[in-house]
C-alpha cells in the first residue's frame, strides 16, 4: 500500500506544495498530508491522514481518514480487494476532501 501512496505523493502532492509522510508498521499503512501547520480537529491535533489498517477481529482492511474538520467512518474490504489502483483511489478521494 505504501508504494501506491508514495506515487500519489511524488506525482501530485509534493509538486503542488503539500507535505506528506508515510508510515507502515503494526498492520497499518498511514499517509499524513499537510500544508503549513495544518492539524486535524477530529484526530486529537494530529496531521490530516488516511489509514489502511488490518482489522483485529476479522481478516479485513479498514480505511479511515481525518481531515482538518471531518473524519470518515471505516470502509472495510478484504485483503484480496486491495490493489494499487484502489489505494490510489482512496488517497485521491481523501485529498479532494482535504483540499476543499
Amino acid at each position: 500500500m505504501v508504494p501506491a501512496m508514495k506515487q500519489v505523493v511524488d506525482d501530485i502532492l509534493t509538486p503542488n506544495g503539500w507535505g506528506a509522510a508515510t508510515t507502515d508498521d503494526s498492520g497499518e499503512a498511514v499517509l499524513e498530508v499537510w500544508k503549513g501547520n495544518m492539524r486535524s480537529q477530529v484526530a486529537s491535533g494530529k496531521r490530516p491522514h488516511i489509514r489502511f489498517a488490518a482489522s483485529r477481529d476479522a481478516p479485513n482492511i479498514a480505511v479511515t481518514y481525518a481531515t482538518q474538520y471531518r473524519g470518515a467512518l471505516p470502509k472495510t474490504m478484504s485483503p484480496a480487494q486491495i490493489s494499487e489502483e484502489l489505494v490510489q483511489q482512496h488517497v485521491l478521494e481523501f485529498f479532494k476532501v482535504l483540499a476543499r
